[in-house]
């Protein structure tokens, strides 16, 4: 058998292996030996039957496919460990099924993607500012506030019109050349007016009606709407205001301040609420701050990116997208039409974010490697069982998977933190608007009933 080996670029090597007849011979023999000891043949016992007879049974077709996934692998390792290649998981085969067969050469290549070199950039002393934003009057206000919506009832209201600011209940039924539209029906629907809850026109509409009038409104939709059941298409909106409602809050005093959270005064809440908020701006300006400290080091570092464990990367980014999407309300066509307004398509978006993924990977390994970081046992097991518990249903990872991958992460944090720890970094106060912060909520009052 001859074997030959040509490194390529990208990081990776094609081995070719060009077997004589003698070698397919005694390869086949081995996967039918193998294989009689669980196939049963009548009038032969297990690992008994002659090779001719297994092949005869599994069928030409399949008793090859069998031999060659199992020589070609074994060879493959062989030829990795005895040239010390550090290879990686994703590789491809090249062979011809149909020129495999007993007394005849056979040949077959394997292109394998190996660690790449990495040039790394400068880790230490890398500079940055931490951008920090003092707590507000404003801030602790719209925590207060929360927990006074969280609190709140609604109630009747006395109001004869509906106004922003109110909560309108409505029969709903939207109808489309005479026929309902899905998901167009609710019957004492409460929404609040004014919040963007409903589509623009219809809230505008339903704004100023008087308590039992019922109105018609008219929403014409475009022919890219996302939803291709209004797609192109108007849709006669009928609208019964059936009643008001408004909020009744308790009052905010020390009382309030004793039910809610604890504390002795309402004084006492807004301090804690202070240190909460401050707390949660230390941790994010933190987060801001080692992402863009290793994303310095990443981006002026130089490797080049496997082919075929970039694919794989690019398969991850794009299911992780779709997931994010979707959380969004946003199919991945309405992505696509996004994209298009900027001159951008998916598989160039989906290819930058693994690009940079993959990117990062290497260089925090790499840097692990020069500073021969190694995680404890304890660590590992520890993140193995956080891994085994995440793990979907249909993850299939063995335990040395489990392990190696534990340790991969492991390695890759302490390289961010070490990155962190040595580098040079200034405080600053930012002072901007409290929209932010207030954005990082979640409004407590919308639609449905109470």
């Amino acid at each position: 058998m001859e074997v030959n080996l040509e490194r390529l670029e990208r990081s990776q090597v094609r081995i070719k292996y060009d077997l004589t007849a003698e070698d397919v011979n005694k390869y086949l023999e081995q996967t039918a030996k193998e294989l009689s000891k669980s196939v049963k043949i009548p009038g032969f016992r297990p690992g008994h039957a002659p090779s001719r007879v297994i092949e005869a049974r599994l069928g030409k077709k399949a008793f090859m496919q069998d031999a060659v996934k199992t020589f070609l692998p074994k060879l493959l390792t062989v030829t990795l460990t005895e040239e010390k290649i550090d290879f990686l998981n994703f590789l491809k085969y090249d062979y011809q099924l149909d020129d495999l067969d007993w007394g005849k050469s056979f040949a077959a290549q394997v292109t394998v993607d190996v660690k790449p070199e990495v040039k790394l950039a400068t880790y230490k002393g890398v500079s940055a500012q931490k951008k920090l934003r003092p707590v507000t009057d404003e801030m602790i206000q719209h925590v207060l506030q929360q927990n006074l919506d969280r609190y709140s009832e609604l109630v009747p209201s006395q109001k004869t019109k509906a106004e922003i600011g109110d909560y309108a209940i409505i029969d709903l039924e939207g109808k489309s050349g005479g026929e309902v539209v899905p998901g167009t029906v609710a019957e004492g629907y409460s929404v609040a007016l004014g919040k963007g809850y409903l589509e623009e026109k219809l809230e505008a509409g339903i704004i100023g009606m008087e308590v039992g009038e019922t109105k018609v409104i008219s929403i014409e939709y475009p022919e890219d709407q996302p939803n291709s059941e209004i797609a192109g298409k108007t849709v006669n909106f009928t609208v019964k205001l059936t009643g008001i409602q408004e909020r009744e809050y308790p009052e905010l005093n020390d009382e309030f301040a004793q039910d809610v959270s604890g504390s002795e005064t309402l004084e006492e809440w807004k301090e804690k609420i202070k240190a909460d908020l401050e707390a949660k701006i230390n941790s994010q300006a933190e987060d801001a701050l080692q992402n863009e400290l290793v994303d310095k080091v990443v981006q002026d570092s130089a490797l080049e990116l496997p082919r075929f464990t970039l694919e794989q990367y690019e398969i991850l980014a794009e299911e992780r997208m779709k997931m994010m999407l979707a959380y969004q309300g946003i199919t991945w066509e309405g992505y696509a039409k996004f994209l298009e307004k900027d001159g951008k398509n998916q598989q160039q978006e989906i290819r930058s974010i693994a690009e940079k993924d993959l990117k990062e990977d290497f260089v925090l390994l790499a840097l692990a490697d020069a500073e021969k970081f190694e995680p404890s046992s304890e660590e590992i097991q520890a993140t193995v069982k956080k891994l085994e518990q995440s793990a979907s249903k249909d993850s299939k990872l063995s335990q040395d998977e489990l392990v190696d991958r534990a340790s991969a992460q492991l390695r890759s944090q302490k390289a961010r933190q070490f990155i962190r720890e040595h580098a040079v970094v200034e405080e600053v106060i930012e002072q901007q608007e409290d929209r932010s912060e207030k954005n990082e909520h979640t409004s407590t009052d919308g639609g449905g009933t109470d």
